[in-house]
């Protein structure tokens, strides 16, 4: 998203840029490195909004539920959330 926000700033003054000078109206004439500059300001801007609006939609919820920090029967943390589970007994000496 942060490329796409960058590029598209620079895309859309570019197009201004073409239509503030009558760039597609002459673009037959203009040097290949003209018309390549053109294109790619008008590339820059549809490929920044198709990404922003692709990024920019809702994920999907997620199928399986969240893991809860606590293990309600025992009050220990659930294998896997904070490290393997407590040991079933204490050690010896205990």
């Amino acid at each position: 998203m942060v490329a796409a926000g960058l590029l598209l700033p620079g895309g859309i003054l570019g197009i201004a840029r073409v239509l503030h000078f009558e760039l597609l109206d002459h673009f037959g004439k203009l040097s290949t490195e003209g018309r390549l500059t053109v294109l790619t300001w008008f590339f820059e801007t549809t490929a920044a909004v198709v990404v922003l609006l692709v990024m920019a939609r809702r994920g999907f919820p997620d199928s399986a539920p969240a893991p809860t920090v606590q293990d309600q029967r025992h009050g220990y943390p659930q294998p896997g959330v904070f490290g393997p589970p407590p040991p079933s007994r204490p050690p010896p000496g205990w």
